[in-house]
C-alpha cells in the first residue's frame, strides 16, 4: 500500500520497484522478497509531478532516473540508495516539469520542460556503479511535445504541438544527434 498521490512506477530490475510520491515529496523504493514488497528504502526532498505517467527511467539494474516539477532530474542508484546526482534543466517554459523521461538504445536521455527536447548523454563509470547526465543537443521546435520513443536508426518520433494547428498535433520523425565516434554502449 502506498498513498493516493503515487504518480510515478518503474521497475528497476526483477527484485526492485520504484514509485514517486509528489505531495510528500518521496521517491519509496521496494524489494521483491517472494512473497511481500517490502519498503527498502525512501529518498526525501524529491519533487515529482502527477501529470503524467512516464516521469521515470531505468538506466540499469541499479540505477533509475525520476523527473518531476521544477525541471529536476534526479539520477538515483539503489546500491547504496542514495541520489548521484541532480540536475535541474536549464529550458523553463510553460509548464516548469519534466514532461517525460526517455532513453535510448545508444545511450541518450530525453526530456522537455515544455519548448523543445533536450538530449542528455549518459556517462558510465562503471567501477563506482555512478553515471551523470551531460546536456548534449536540444530539439528546439513545437511546444509542450511529448510522448516520444527512439529508433534503433538514430530517430526520434514525437508528438509536437505546435500553435495555431486549431487543436491538432502533429507526429513528428526526425533523426536526433548522434555520438561522432563509434562505440558499444552496455549498461
Amino acid at each position: 500500500m502506498t498513498y493516493n498521490d503515487t504518480c510515478q512506477l518503474l521497475e528497476v530490475n526483477h527484485q526492485v520497484f520504484t514509485c514517486a510520491i509528489y505531495d510528500s515529496k518521496l521517491i519509496n523504493i521496494y524489494k521483491n522478497d517472494g512473497n511481500e514488497f517490502p519498503l527498502l528504502g525512501q529518498i526525501n526532498n524529491t519533487e515529482s509531478h502527477g501529470d503524467n505517467s512516464n516521469g521515470m527511467v531505468k538506466i540499469n539494474d541499479d540505477i533509475f532516473c525520476s523527473g518531476g516539477e521544477c525541471g529536476y532530474i534526479y539520477v538515483v542508484s539503489i546500491k547504496p540508495i542514495q541520489v548521484i546526482q541532480k540536475i535541474i534543466s536549464e529550458i523553463k517554459y510553460s509548464w516548469d516539469c519534466i514532461l517525460f523521461l526517455h532513453k535510448s538504445e545508444d545511450g541518450f536521455i530525453f526530456t522537455s520542460t515544455g519548448k523543445g527536447i533536450i538530449q542528455y548523454k549518459i556517462i558510465l563509470v562503471e567501477d563506482d556503479n555512478f553515471i551523470k547526465l551531460e546536456k548534449y543537443y536540444i530539439i528546439e521546435d513545437g511546444k509542450n511535445n511529448s510522448a516520444i520513443i527512439t529508433t534503433e536508426d538514430g530517430k526520434i518520433f514525437y508528438i509536437q504541438n505546435i500553435e495555431n494547428l486549431n487543436e491538432k498535433t502533429n507526429l513528428f520523425l526526425k533523426k536526433y544527434k548522434q555520438l561522432k565516434e563509434k562505440f558499444v554502449f552496455n549498461l
